[in-house]
């Protein structure tokens, strides 16, 4: 069979002569540490004026100084520098010295203490918000990018918001908006190395050199290189990473700045399905499992969790990103400031596993058997994005009113090809206890899918801020209207052409009020709204659309939110604490369940009503001068169409009714220059069920992690333990051959060095 996907568009080559050439430019640097934050440029020959930081300060969110893990102000809400307590959702603030205390290189880690979110498997850097499961399209300071795993070496900070944002973001963006900050080049001259070691074969270095062009004190440059190769705690997986990340910014007059970024990533990660909960039923129904008298493994417990029951040696996602972006930024005055983004990208994707299904049995000698299918996808997209934005700001004399607007436009343009394989012989038995992955592989996949894709979209959004009597009342009003343009797709085993119209025009709105009685508090309530056009879905994935066993579906996305609550910073804005009651409704969402017994090896189902309700409680920032936290609480009643086995009603899988999650540094002992620290962190959960058909549950758990470090101006070192207590914790619920978990326990030991 063939498997070559088409030759990359020419942007392949540039971006790798640019990343090279900003790699060169910056070689006479010493190298330096990716886990810096980025402090504001200074006042010098090479540095800024002030007057040209308060004239650009519109679009541009100020970097946190210090040890505190809180936020000030932020990018993603208005997609403008907008103080948190002014917006009207629940926000959460990943910020650059909490991703760096807990060591994270991949977003599974930064969100692990993040309340209300749970990592996804089987999507790459995709999680689970409030019970609702989200894709996350992946946005970089507010602009649209290709999802694929993020290298965190060069994100600064990580803004999540909870619910829909489609006023913000994309339409699709339904239940939780991410927006991944990256470093930008300073001003003042930074160069540091990090290295870290671990478990299983780990290994991470990066480097990070800023500074100004010499002999040019308007330009500044900034190269992140990291490198990531390690085995997991599973067999047959392996990680391995390497991305260069060039940038450059010219600041041509105190009003004006031009933002150049490359991305050059190339990474392979496992294909995406984790550790087999040993249920006893099988199928999509509660049909119970036999068990023989001469059983050599019961049920109601984990597989072991070294076995991958997803793949032979060789398997996995390998991914190629190539992009490049440029903002131009520009300000008129005190009322109007302009922004205008391009970005080129192309992504290739080889996505080649082993889908184990859930439906076990017992074979005549007592072991546990289960049947897995081989599948095989290879995919290129290469495409254009533009985004405008105008911001309009006005105030009233003495402040009695005051406004923020943001009107802007996005259109893209993609061309795309896929080609899938599944195995040729169909189902393949997996003996659970002694399984040989390569056992009845095929030498050859059939054939199942070839073809080319060209489409695009159009969208118009505006949000504006209205505050009254010196931002004592706010009104945040919203609207995207999206529109997916006409396309095509060509099917190369048939030779036939599908055209696809324009799609009707989709609003989704955002109406919110804040209130703040003191200084310390704000009081807010929200609804929001995020719809997507309407889609045709195959009901059965691992078909091709003219097979007569396909059945088409069409399906209208939608999601709406009603969430009030409060806000509240304490020490003088050093701690803050928000409360919120949410209430979210998902229509018409698409989810894929594997299962060789359905034609083709799987099955698409349509979820409508789902529902998530409770209260999320986060906390952020300094409880004393030494003692810095983050974390949060969140209980979640949730709910689906149809019942369980007992006749009471569904809930939604890999969903705990009760779940807290918390980190915290002390430090202990100071120097004049650093000092030392121990760091924890504790996530338990309630109990959740391992699939939509609520036919089983996964018992709660509680995971723990120690660490300490030391710092000073120019070393830092961290060691510590993940996972103490060595428990199976579940992350993320699926089904009886799917299931997310923790890693268990392991070790790592960093060192990093200033220049």
């Amino acid at each position: 069979m063939n498997q070559n996907l088409p030759p990359s568009l020419p942007l392949h080559r540039l971006a790798r002569f640019l990343a090279v050439a900003f790699a060169g430019f910056s070689g006479f640097c010493t190298i330096g540490s990716a886990q810096l934050a980025n402090p504001a440029p200074t006042s010098g020959a090479a540095a800024a004026t002030a007057d040209e930081t308060v004239r650009l300060q519109v679009f541009t969110v100020q970097e946190t100084k210090g040890q505190s893990y809180g936020a000030s102000n932020l990018a993603s809400a208005t997609r403008m520098n907008t103080p948190v307590e002014n917006v009207p959702q629940t926000i959460t603030v990943m910020n650059a010295n909490l991703l760096a205390d807990i060591g994270s290189y991949s977003l599974d880690q930064a969100l692990r203490y993040t309340s209300g979110a749970t990592p996804r498997q089987n999507t790459p850097d995709g999680a689970i918000v409030r019970g609702l499961a989200s894709s996350f399209s992946h946005y970089e300071d507010g602009y649209f990018a290709p999802v694929t795993a993020a290298d965190m070496a060069n994100i600064d900070r990580l803004e999540l918001i909870k619910g829909p944002s489609a006023s913000i973001a994309g339409a699709s963006e339904s239940t939780g908006f991410l927006n991944f900050i990256t470093k930008k080049p300073l001003f003042t001259e930074q160069r540091s190395v990090d290295v870290t070691m671990g478990s299983w074969n780990f290994v991470r270095g990066v480097v990070d050199v800023t500074g100004a062009v010499p002999g040019y004190g308007n330009m500044a440059y900034r190269v992140v290189a990291s490198y990531l190769n390690a085995d997991t705690f599973r067999d047959n997986e392996h990680v391995k990473k390497t991305a260069v990340f060039p940038s450059f910014t010219w600041r041509i007059t105190k009003d004006t700045e031009l933002l150049t970024q490359v991305s050059s990533v190339s990474n392979f990660t496992p294909g995406g399905f984790g550790s087999a909960y040993l249920a006893p039923t099988f199928g999509a129904g509660a049909t119970p499992i036999v068990v023989p008298a001469n059983a050599k493994l019961l049920l109601n417990r984990w597989m072991p969790i070294n076995i991958n029951s997803s793949g032979a040696a060789g398997m996995g996602r390998s991914t190629d990103l190539h992009s490049l972006s440029l903002i131009l930024t520009h300000r008129f005055n005190d009322i109007f400031s302009f922004r205008q983004s391009g970005k080129l990208y192309s992504i290739t994707t080889d996505l080649y596993r082993n889908a184990l299904a859930d439906n076990f049995t017992y074979d005549a000698d007592g072991y546990l058997m289960g049947t897995y299918a081989v599948n095989r996808s290879r995919t290129s997209q290469q495409a254009y994005r533009l985004q405008g934005d105008v911001a309009i700001s006005l105030k009233s004399k003495d402040d009695v009113f005051t406004s923020r607007t943001l009107i802007g436009y996005e259109v893209a343009r993609s061309k795309g090809d896929s080609l899938n394989f599944a195995s040729a012989n169909g189902v393949l038995p997996f003996n659970i206890m002694a399984p040989v992955y390569n056992s009845g592989l095929p030498t050859s996949l059939l054939n199942t899918g070839n073809s080319n894709t060209k489409g695009g979209s159009f969208a118009t959004f505006a949000n504006t801020q209205i505050g009254l009597f010196k931002d004592y009342a706010i009104i945040t009003a919203g609207i995207r209207r999206d529109q997916n343009k006409a396309g095509w797709t060509h099917n190369n085993l048939n030779n036939t052409f599908a055209n696809t119209p324009t799609t009707p025009i989709i609003s989704s709105p955002l109406f919110g009020l804040t209130v703040k009685p003191a200084a310390w508090v704000a009081l807010f309530a929200v609804y929001s709204d995020a719809g997507a056009a309407a889609t045709t879905v195959s009901t059965f994935g691992g078909l091709p659309v003219t097979d007569p066993r396909q059945i088409l579906v069409t399906v209208t996305p939608d999601t709406t939110n009603k969430e009030f609550g409060a806000k509240f910073t304490f020490f003088k804005g050093a701690l803050s604490l928000g409360i919120s009651h949410f209430d979210t409704l998902q229509s018409g969402i698409t989810r894929n369940q594997t299962d060789p017994s359905f034609p083709g090896g799987s099955k698409n189902f349509i979820d409508s009503g789902n529902r998530s309700q409770g209260f999320d409680i986060s906390w952020a920032g300094d409880l004393t001068r030494d003692l810095s936290v983050f974390g949060g609480y969140v209980f979640d009643e949730t709910s689906a169409p149809g019942f369980k086995p007992d006749g009471s009603g569904l809930e939604l899988r890999g969903t705990p009714r009760n779940k807290v999650q918390m980190f915290a540094r002390y430090q202990f002992k100071r120097t004049k220059d650093g000092g030392f620290a121990v760091k924890a962190g504790v996530v338990t959960q309630t109990s959740v069920y391992g699939r939509a058909s609520n036919t089983y549950a996964l018992p709660g758990a509680s995971r723990y992690d120690v660490g300490l470090d030391y710092r000073n101006d120019s070393w830092s070192f961290a060691a510590g333990i993940i996972n103490v207590s060595n428990v199976i914790f579940p992350t993320f619920a699926v089904g009886q051959g799917s299931n997310t978990i923790d890693d268990p326990r392991n070790f790592y030991f960093s060192v990093g060095r200033k220049f």
